[in-house]
């Protein structure tokens, strides 16, 4: 949710009434270090029809970044089904791989926590201190 705003095909419409993401309309994107720790992950907001067009899916999810890796509407035919993968579950996988720092932790939490359904990550930043330094924090 860095600078989703200027994705230059950013639609609003898809936004909860919150201003969060709903889960159905995401795709969370990371890349690895060289030793494998996650670092740079990004949720980004994709309406399920982007990929109608192969060069909107393109503008979508490459606006910003090239990604090693992303998990979401797009790339998972059971995303947010109910025997299906969550954001929950990509956490706890990219959790389980472990992170380049504690900073890039808090990233992917303040990330997370732009999606409706992600309360979770919303009250697991409560136990960091704010970080000054963090880069794009919206």
């Amino acid at each position: 949710m860095r600078h989703q705003t200027d994705n230059p095909v950013f639609d609003p419409a898809y936004l909860g009434t919150s201003g969060r993401y709903p889960a159905r309309h995401v795709e969370i994107c990371w890349n690895r270090s060289e030793n494998f720790l996650v670092k740079d992950v990004e949720v980004v907001l994709v309406p399920a029809d982007a990929d109608k067009e192969s060069t909107q899916w393109a503008r979508f999810i490459s606006w910003r970044k090239k990604w090693g890796g992303h998990l979401g509407n797009h790339s998972c035919d059971e995303w947010m089904e109910p025997t299906g993968v969550s954001p929950a579950e990509v956490f706890g996988v990219l959790l389980s791989s472990g992170f380049v720092d504690t900073l890039e932790l808090q990233v992917a939490l303040r990330e997370f926590s732009a999606i409706e359904e992600c309360d979770w990550a919303r009250e697991m930043l409560n136990g960091f201190p704010v970080e000054e330094d963090a880069p794009d924090w919206a």
